[in-house]
């Protein structure tokens, strides 16, 4: 049976004992024995338990309403001045703006005074009642985290329907764990066509690591274990915290989506693991299950990955 794309048959409780020996060596403390956990149950109970859409704690109060586009089609402009990766975001910005339901924040393009180069910022959202998710997280009632949560997984399914032939692969990579300072920079400027063509350029940031040797080469070895998730390549928000996503305190309706830095074309799996790995200024946003209910959960992928992020982070 197949769970998160990946074969249980193939990963076995063998990699359990290997997770656990990386987490003993390393000394990290009980905290990372959470990406054990995670391992030891996506290999075992929960590998015969089908995804659910929503969480069974949350009810289904009401329908939720239909999203229209974010707001009204922007005339394009024409950027003379900007590098490719600043032209490709402003092409993603006017796409998601005027092509789909997607809630971005307002954005603008400036002149650098220096260099006199054009670029894409994405300006503050403010207004009464309008607060990031992570701020009103814990003190929403049921209902508005429903709708919250629905609106959200409406957006990602749109993101999701985005295709080359729309907005093209990125210029570059950025990506946190490949663009982190101390990683060859080619590596951002390398071309992946495929799930495994991307987890090799992983491996080689992973590598790069200023650790120790033999604790950077078991985490090495464990994203290269990513290679066999059978998955295709989707449009990533690649920040989805939520921190990053904006609300009415009021209503819990999706104002905006915000820091779109990251996004690109990364594995299906890729969204829910970095979402599960970020910091939110409210903790309850992960304990409570928000990003299950949100993002389907890839958790032996996760597990993998957990070990090359405490080395980085």
């Amino acid at each position: 049976m197949t769970y998160s794309g990946m074969d249980q048959t193939s990963m076995g409780h063998g990699f359990v004992q290997k997770l656990a020996r990386f987490y003993e060596r390393n000394r990290i403390g009980k905290q990372l024995q959470e990406g054990l956990c995670l391992l030891d149950a996506a290999v075992s109970h929960e590998s015969n338990t089908a995804y659910h859409p929503y969480d069974s704690r949350m009810e289904r109060p009401f329908s939720p309403p239909l999203l229209s586009r974010s707001r009204a089609s922007t005339p394009s402009l024409t950027l003379t001045r900007a590098s490719s990766d600043e032209q490709w975001r402003y092409g993603l910005f006017q796409h998601l703006e005027n092509e789909t339901s997607i809630r971005i924040p307002p954005y603008r393009v400036v002149i650098s005074p220096s260099t006199g180069t054009e670029v894409v910022i994405e300006d503050p959202i403010s207004g009464e009642g309008v607060k990031t998710l992570g701020e009103v997280w814990n003190t929403l009632d049921v209902r508005l985290k429903y709708r919250a949560v629905v609106q959200l997984r409406e957006m990602l399914k749109a993101l999701r329907s985005i295709k080359p032939e729309e907005i093209p692969q990125r210029p570059i990579i950025a990506d946190r764990y490949i663009s982190r300072p101390g990683t060859n920079p080619k590596n951002q400027k390398r071309v992946y066509k495929n799930n495994a063509e991307f987890v090799h350029i992983l491996k080689d940031s992973v590598g790069a690591v200023a650790y120790d040797d033999d604790l950077v080469r078991s985490a090495v070895e464990f994203v290269d274990e990513l290679t066999m998730s059978r998955c295709e390549l989707v449009f990533t928000h690649g920040n989805l915290t939520a921190d990053n996503i904006y609300v009415s305190e009021w209503t819990g309706d999706i104002l905006a989506i915000v820091n779109w830095s990251e996004a690109g074309y990364y594995p299906v799996y890729w969204e829910f693991v970095k979402a599960k790995l970020s910091y939110n200024d409210e903790p309850y946003f992960d304990r409570d299950g928000a990003v299950e209910m949100i993002l389907k959960p890839w958790r032996i992928e996760l597990a993998l990955m957990k070990p090359a992020h405490e080395m980085m982070y």
